[in-house]
């Protein structure tokens, strides 16, 4: 993904979410004060990227951001340090080993 796809992809987050005019969502826009985002906004536009991207931003770097050009920033290095998402993976069913079946009597 492209820086370009990375910034388009959080100004249709913070438009479509927050219904936030897409011209006062610049790169230079404070997350906070520019935009209004609160901490449960903050939360929600995480989970839409992370459902967009199918990678999860850690809390720590997201209370680092604070404008909409960091969070790219910090998205963009995500996905670029990230393996490859195996989507196809099967579902693990439990074996006898990881059952938990209740309390065992001792």
């Amino acid at each position: 993904m492209t820086r370009d796809e990375i910034f388009n992809l959080i100004v249709d987050g913070l438009t479509s979410t927050f219904q936030i005019d897409r011209a006062r969502v610049t790169p230079e826009a404070t997350l906070y004060e520019d935009l209004d985002i609160d901490s449960i906004d903050a939360v929600d536009l995480a989970a839409k990227l992370q459902r967009e991207t199918g990678m999860r931003m850690s809390p720590e770097v997201f209370k680092s951001v604070r404008t909409v050009a960091d969070l790219a920033t910090a998205l963009e290095k995500l996905l670029t340090n990230a393996p490859p998402i195996d989507r196809t993976a099967a579902r693990v069913e439990p074996t006898d080993a990881n059952r938990f079946d209740g309390p065992s009597s001792v």
